[in-house]
């Protein structure tokens, strides 16, 4: 099942293990995907994890790798009222 959300130049889709296996078949090579994983919220501070991965399904199997990744960590300002990053790792192959 994929899902899709659309905003300016960016289109966004959910895709469940079937819908990366017909997107894979389709193609017929490996493509990029983006992962975000939940949001983690610990001590006040608001926690993204995100990971560029890679698929390919081939002899009846999904596989997928992960290339690099960040966990972003937002903090909520109380002055200016908006989130503000506080910290990011990276991480990488």
């Amino acid at each position: 099942m994929g899902l899709d959300s659309q905003f300016d130049d960016h289109r966004v889709t959910y895709m469940d293990n079937r819908a990366l296996i017909t997107r894979s078949k389709t193609l017929r090579k490996e493509f990029p995907v983006f992962v975000i994983r939940p949001l983690d919220q610990t001590g006040g501070v608001t926690n993204v994890s995100v990971q560029l991965c890679w698929v390919s399904y081939g002899k009846g199997k999904l596989l997928i790798a992960i290339d690099s990744w960040a966990n972003v960590h937002f903090r909520y300002d109380t002055t200016a009222r908006k989130y503000v990053v506080a910290n990011v790792e990276l991480g990488g192959v």
